[in-house]
C-alpha cells in the first residue's frame, strides 16, 4: 500500500507539472529574429485583423534577445492604433478551468516631439482572453492596464519600466460557454495619454491554468501517507 502511495503521489506531481504547460507559440517573439518586424504577417504563431502599420517584432527585449511592440492610439483619436495581435492556443476550456494569462508589458516607447509629453504620462494596455467559436473570437474575460512613463530615454521619448500582468479567467463563474472551445490569447494599444507616437513593448507570454488540481491529489496522497505512517 504504502509503494503504491507513493506511486499515486510522484504520477500526480508530475501529471501537475505537465498540466501547466499550455503552449503559447513564438511566447518570447524570438521569431523570426532576423530584422525588425513592422507588421504581423511574418511573424509565427501570431495574427492581426489586417496589416499593421507599426507593430511587430524588434531588438529591445525582456527575456532573449526580441520583443514584439504594439503602436497605440491616443485617446482624442488623432492617431489610431495597430490592430490587436492574437493567437489561439490548443488548450480547450474545460469546467474548473482557471486560467492566468501572464506577459511582461511595459511603454517602448511615447515620443516627445512636439507632443509635450512628460514623466508621468500613462498609456493602457489591453489584455484579452477569448474563446474560438467557429472561427469567431468571442471576449471571455479583458481588463486594461495603465503603464506610467517613468524613465526618461534622453532621445525624444519616455518609457516605463517592465512589470508583469495579469489576467484571471475563472470559466465557470466568467464565462461557461467556453467549456468545449480553443482558449486564445490578445493584446492591444488602448491609449496614451500623448499625441505623436506610443508603442507599447511585450514579452514572455503565459498561459498557465491554476490551481493545479492534480497536485492537490498529491497533497492529499502525501497527507494520508503520513497519517498511515504515524
Amino acid at each position: 500500500m504504502k509503494k503504491l502511495l507513493i506511486i499515486l503521489v510522484v504520477m500526480s506531481f508530475v501529471c501537475a507539472g505537465a498540466a501547466q504547460a499550455i503552449t503559447v507559440e513564438n511566447q518570447g517573439f524570438e521569431l523570426p529574429g532576423t530584422v525588425k518586424m513592422q507588421n504581423w504577417e511574418e511573424v509565427p504563431g501570431w495574427s492581426s485583423d489586417w496589416v499593421a502599420d507599426a507593430s511587430g517584432v524588434e531588438e529591445n527585449p525582456y527575456v532573449g534577445d526580441w520583443n514584439g511592440y504594439v503602436m497605440a492610439g491616443t485617446n482624442p483619436g488623432n492617431l489610431v492604433a495597430d490592430p490587436s495581435v492574437w493567437q489561439l492556443t490548443g488548450h480547450t476550456a474545460a469546467a474548473g478551468d482557471v486560467l492566468d494569462l501572464a506577459v511582461m508589458a511595459r511603454i517602448g516607447w511615447m515620443s516627445t516631439r512636439e507632443s509635450g509629453a512628460v514623466l508621468g504620462d500613462t498609456a493602457d494596455f489591453r489584455m484579452t482572453l477569448y474563446y474560438d467559436d467557429g472561427g469567431t473570437r468571442v471576449v471571455a474575460d479583458t481588463d486594461d492596464f495603465t503603464m506610467i512613463t517613468t524613465i526618461d530615454t534622453g532621445w525624444n521619448g519616455l518609457r516605463s519600466e517592465w512589470i508583469d500582468y495579469t489576467l484571471e479567467l475563472d470559466v465557470d463563474a466568467e464565462c461557461p460557454d467556453a467549456v468545449g472551445h480553443d482558449i486564445g490569447i490578445e493584446f492591444y494599444g488602448v491609449s496614451y495619454t500623448g499625441s505623436n507616437g506610443c508603442w507599447l513593448a511585450m514579452d514572455d507570454v503565459r498561459l498557465v491554468p491554476e490551481p493545479a488540481t492534480m497536485m492537490l491529489l498529491g497533497l492529499g496522497s502525501l497527507a494520508l501517507l503520513k497519517r498511515r505512517r504515524a
